[in-house]
C-alpha cells in the first residue's frame, strides 16, 4: 500500500499537505538555486545540474521528515523490528530517491536543449 493512501484514514489532512509541501518546496528551492547560478555560471549545465540534484533531496527529506514526526507507529510496524532509518533509507523511500534523483540526471540534455531551443527562438523573435 502507498504511504499516501496508508496514512489517509489517520489522518486525511497530511497525505494533501505533505505533498504540497515538498513538492512546492523542491520546486522553489530548486528555483533559487537555477536563479543564481544563472547570474553566477558560465557553465550551461552546471545552471541545471545543481537544481536537479536540489530536488529530490529536498523532495524526500520533507517526506522522511514528516514520517518521522507524524507516524513513528506506522514506521516502526512497517519496520518490522529493523531500525527506522535504515528502513526508511533502504526501502520504499530510498529506492524513490535514486529513481528520482538518477531521471532528473538523465534529463539534464533534454532540459539543456529545451532551454537552448527558447533562448533561439527569443533571440529570432527579437531580431524581426
Amino acid at each position: 500500500m502507498p504511504a499516501g493512501s496508508s496514512s489517509f484514514p489517520r489522518n486525511p489532512s497530511y497525505p494533501f499537505s505533505s505533498f504540497l509541501l515538498k513538492s512546492t518546496a523542491a520546486g522553489y528551492l530548486s528555483g533559487l538555486a537555477a536563479g543564481f547560478l544563472r547570474k553566477k555560471s558560465q557553465l550551461k549545465v552546471t545552471k541545471v545540474l545543481l537544481p536537479a540534484i536540489l530536488a529530490p533531496i529536498v523532495n524526500t527529506g520533507i517526506f522522511i521528515a514528516g514520517l518521522l514526526l507524524f507516524f513513528q507507529d506506522t514506521l516502526k510496524m512497517w519496520a518490522m523490528g529493523a531500525p527506522i532509518i535504515d528502513y526508511l533509507l533502504f526501502s520504499i523511500l530510498g529506492v524513490n530517491f535514486v529513481m528520482e534523483f538518477t531521471i532528473n540526471l538523465l534529463l539534464i540534455p533534454v532540459i539543456l536543449r529545451i532551454l537552448e531551443g527558447i533562448h533561439l527562438t527569443k533571440t529570432e523573435l527579437e531580431e524581426q
